[in-house]
């Protein structure tokens, strides 16, 4: 029976033999002179990085590892940094339309929450939503879908003014640079309510 290998040490077994060596020197050095923190912080120094990593991974179960907790829902006001969920703005709240031509026949391109848009006179249109938007705040800019400027207009939003106005519907007023109303090529609205 071989009680000794001729072979050399592992660097592992290395690292372990000269931790416990300073772990040793170090406890007696600390029980002497009180300065266990400074030994502490000497010790982990000296062990290779590998090492540390194997004896962090030792001491720390899996189970703790893996906890952190995450926001899962806008709803839950406690992962959000202690900000009630009703204090941020609801996607359901945002509204928006684009429409293009502002001409005769003006149409949704795309948009959330709008349903239609009317040709009230020229330059006054009146955009209808699926909600009552009365209560929320509007702002509208000209241009048509694309991010081709054609012509020099600028938009106006307001309460839906015109005939048999409802709720649920905001009016967009285009003028061009004279100040006089003028159809153009588009317009952008949005909206957002409390």
């Amino acid at each position: 029976m071989k009680l000794f290998s001729t072979s050399r040490p592992s660097p592992a077994m290395v690292v372990a033999v000269i931790a416990l060596v300073f772990a040793m020197v170090g406890s007696a050095v600390a029980a002497n002179d009180g300065l266990s923190s400074k030994i502490t912080k000497s010790k982990v120094k000296k062990i290779s990085k590998k090492q540390a990593d194997k004896e962090l991974k030792a001491n720390v179960s899996g189970s703790h590892v893996n906890t952190a907790d995450t926001a899962s829902s806008a709803s839950d006001s406690s992962k959000l940094g202690g900000t009630a969920a009703a204090d941020y703005q609801q996607k359901a709240d945002l509204l928006s339309a684009t429409v293009a031509p502002a001409g005769v026949g003006p149409a949704i391109v795309r948009g959330r929450g709008a349903t239609s848009v009317t040709r009230i006179a020229t330059g006054f249109f009146r955009v209808t939503f699926n909600r009552d938007v009365s209560g929320c705040t509007w702002t509208a800019s000209y241009g048509p879908p694309t991010h081709a400027f054609v012509d020099a207009l600028w938009a106006t939003v307001g309460g839906s003014g015109g005939p048999a106005p409802t709720p649920n519907q905001v009016g967009v007023v285009l003028r061009n640079d004279a100040g006089a109303q003028a159809d153009g090529s588009g317009f952008h609205v949005l909206v957002l309510c409390p």
